[in-house]
């Protein structure tokens, strides 16, 4: 893992300096910010004081949100912002003057100031002195420098940005130095320039592989990506090289089925603190709670919940009209096979009266007959009803992900989750099945005289 990791539950972490101002070149104070990443992979920007350029040493105090951070804690950077020095600016009194301006801030930018860290302590109380240092200056000969300043691309600047040097081991600390860089900033002719501000940025040694990450099928398609192929991806002023290692259909919070990449929190975090960027915010966290909403969230905080999504989906008219188009559908299909059973029966037993007549002249009852009749159409409609309802079913998982939409008219996600009611099904099948039953049993109870009938097919 990379950084320091800091032992047990501290509530602040300390940081013992020293500053040791260039020669004969003003320099203000360091404002120094620390980054600690938690056990969610969330890296947090903490405020540590001011270094004063005084060549004492000084303890450099960050404390932790109370409650918000999950431990183990890890240091991964720090952030000193200072003012640059000035530099000879215009309005230049004469040719010479501004001719001899640009060595003068070279000279003033290539001044070299130390920055040396002695030892790293952490508390477990939010006040009070610090134990014994836990870390010395060992872990930091291993971290990254870097220097910038966030007008450098303003073409109104004329700067000269901060420069560090290789760290070394110096009277037992780790000592940075670094060139303190100069420059000024012109808004308008006639108006005094303004001073610039500038960074130095210390990260920990974090390898700079690209980071692994996911994409939708619709980013894959709309790029013409592969899987295992490296893309820069733009975080803020940084660009992070991500490996796409996986491809899926769509995920939750990145819309339905649009372009989206997936990238590790924590390994992002990690990243663009090696780059010396600031942390990503957390905006949105996925909780698993028992019963609804948890108690204790920031002010101003919005839930969206599973159950809510789901509900606002029935609710929605869109989705309502398909919804009851379908129920529409199953009951008219109900009762088209209804009268189709009906018909049958009666054209059945139409068909079949001579042959009737012929048994009951041969001595077998009406009840024998009767039951004959029904069995033989309930042998027909319970395979018919079945045989419906499971191209029912099938109909119903293709055409209703099919129909159903969101308010925006996009296709929603998570996917409709089509639930078939088996007992209603069975229960309508059954009904749909002893339709032709019951229509055989009232059939057979008018029956007319067996021997017109067989007079009347004997003069057919």
């Amino acid at each position: 893992m990379p950084g320091l990791a800091l032992p047990g539950r501290p509530a602040r972490l300390g940081i013992t300096a020293r500053l040791s101002p260039p020669r004969r070149v003003h320099l203000g104070a360091l404002s120094v910010s620390l980054s600690v990443q938690d056990g969610w992979g969330i890296v947090y920007s903490l405020p540590a004081g001011n270094l004063p350029a005084d060549g004492q040493w000084h303890q450099l105090t960050a404390s932790f949100p109370g409650g918000a951070a999950r431990y183990p804690l890890r240091l991964l950077g720090a952030s000193a912002s200072y003012q640059l020095p000035a530099a000879p600016a215009p309005p230049y009194p004469s040719r010479a003057a501004a001719k001899a301006a640009l060595p003068t801030r070279n000279r003033i930018a290539a001044a070299r100031a130390t920055l040396a860290i002695r030892a790293v302590a952490v508390s477990p109380s939010g006040s009070g002195s610090f134990p014994a240092p836990f870390a010395g200056p060992s872990p930091f000969l291993r971290w990254h420098a870097a220097g910038a300043s966030p007008d450098l691309a303003n073409p109104r600047a004329s700067m000269v940005a901060p420069k560090p040097r290789a760290w070394h081991r110096s009277a037992g600390t780790a000592a940075l130095s670094f060139h303190v860089g100069a420059g000024y900033l012109v808004q308008k002719t006639g108006v005094p320039p303004l001073p610039v501000p500038g960074q130095l940025t210390l990260a920990a040694a974090i390898p700079g592989a690209p980071v692994p990450a996911i994409g939708t099928r619709a980013l894959f398609g709309a790029g013409g990506f592969r899987p295992g192929e490296i893309v820069p991806l733009p975080v803020g002023n940084a660009t992070v090289l991500v490996r796409l290692v996986g491809q899926v259909r769509a995920f939750p919070t990145a819309g339905g089925g649009g372009a989206a990449l997936i990238v590790d929190q924590a390994w992002l975090q990690e990243a663009l603190a090696r780059q010396g960027q600031p942390p990503l915010p957390v905006t949105q966290w996925w909780l698993a709670t028992a019963h609804g909403a948890p108690r204790g969230l920031p002010a101003g905080a919005s839930v969206t919940t599973s159950a809510a999504a789901a509900a606002g989906l029935l609710g929605d008219p869109l989705p309502n009209v398909p919804q009851l188009s379908l129920l529409v559908i199953v009951l008219a299909a109900g009762l088209l096979a209804c009268i189709g059973f009906v018909v049958a029966v009666v054209a059945a037993v139409r068909e079949r009266r001579l042959q009737d007549a012929l048994l009951a002249a041969l001595g077998v009852g009406r009840g024998a007959r009767a039951g004959q009749l029904c069995l033989e159409q309930l042998m027909l409609s319970v395979p018919a009803a079945a045989v419906g309802a499971v191209i029912g079913v099938i109909l119903a998982h293709l055409l209703v992900p099919a129909v159903t939409l969101t308010t925006g008219a996009t296709a929603p996600f998570p996917s409709v989750q089509v639930v078939i009611p088996v007992g209603w099904i069975a229960l309508l099948a059954l009904a749909v099945a002893a339709v032709p039953v019951l229509a055989a049993t009232a059939a057979a109870v008018y029956r007319p005289d067996p021997a017109a009938q067989l007079r009347a097919g004997d003069t057919t």
